[in-house]
């Protein structure tokens, strides 16, 4: 399966997709234009677990304005506009991808944590992940997600 080049939003705006890989690392952005939309960088563990490390969709970008135009927004001492690629469907979508593409590759798991930080910023994050097929596990190092994968049998009837 070739990782696409590009994915659309719930409001249908599509952004391209750079996805860099080695042999361990999976490094996914995803760009509106020249803008950083989102990221996500995962860690495939032995052909047997994609464990996603980090995962951001941007949130308060501060859009780039011609110089002139940031010169007087200093001058008047105007706030700089923002843009917020949040409640878009966006982090569904990249995260719908990544699985696919996880599953077509044959990984069976995937992995990650919720840190605090995060769970602070963002307290709906962990039914977030429950609302696309993870499961939780709390332990002594924290809050994780997990869900495996749908994979086809091996044995010939």
């Amino acid at each position: 399966m070739r990782f696409p080049h590009y994915l659309r939003d719930r409001f249908d705006h599509p952004y391209r997709l750079d996805f860099d890989r080695s042999r361990e690392c999976w490094t996914i952005r995803v760009w509106d234009g020249q803008l950083p939309a989102a990221y996500l960088y995962a860690w495939h563990v032995r052909g047997q677990l994609l464990r996603i490390q980090d995962f951001k969709v941007a949130d308060d970008l501060v859009v780039p304005e011609p110089p002139l135009r940031h010169l007087l927004r200093q001058l008047l001492r105007l706030r700089p506009r923002t843009l917020s690629y949040r409640r878009r469907g966006l982090g569904t979508a990249l995260l719908a991808t990544v699985v696919a593409y996880a599953d077509a590759e044959r990984i069976p798991c995937l992995e990650g944590d919720i840190v605090e930080r995060d769970r602070a910023q963002f307290p709906g994050l962990p039914e977030w992940y429950q609302a696309r097929g993870f499961t939780l596990r709390r332990d002594a190092q924290g809050l994780h997600f997990h869900r495996t994968l749908a994979m086809p049998s091996t044995l010939s009837a």
